[in-house]
């Protein structure tokens, strides 16, 4: 009998912590307010393989206990980028996709870099931000997640 994979959306917070600061009580806004008790009962569940998330307009793919978490980023905001997710027999194929227009790429990085949202994320160093919205490794930017 093959399992079946499901997916729950959640609409724009987070489930899962993408960077320190939603762990602070000023990042507490992206997070879902019972996050800890919604992910305990989704891994009470093996058909729940993957919850999709916004907010921080950021690309992090994280698993953890057996339920894959993906945020993603925005074409609206610094990387300008979208994900396109694509199920076959392998698995759920995840990857972003940006503009090719440079100037707007280009401005939306300024805006990001000019934004408080930046201090707040790293307020020793705010051009941190960049990495973290473009993907801080490859695997947030394109991944493939088994069936």
């Amino acid at each position: 009998m093959q399992k079946k994979a499901s997916c729950h959306h959640c609409d724009h917070q987070v489930l899962l912590p993408t960077n320190k600061g939603d762990s602070r009580p000023e990042g507490a806004l992206w997070m879902v307010k019972n996050h800890e008790t919604v992910r305990v009962l989704l891994e009470q569940y093996p058909n729940v393989r993957m919850v999709i998330s916004g907010h921080h307009h950021a690309s992090r793919v994280e698993t953890l206990n057996g339920v894959t978490y993906v945020a993603d980023p925005a074409i609206v905001t610094y990387p300008c980028a979208f994900r396109v997710f694509t199920v076959s027999r392998e698995g759920i194929h995840l990857r972003n996709v940006g503009l090719d227009e440079k100037n707007i790429v280009s401005k939306a990085r300024e805006l990001l870099l000019a934004d408080p949202y930046a201090r707040l994320y790293d307020p020793e160093n705010p051009q941190n931000i960049l990495s973290y919205s473009l993907g801080l490794t490859e695997e947030d930017r394109e991944t493939t997640i088994a069936l």
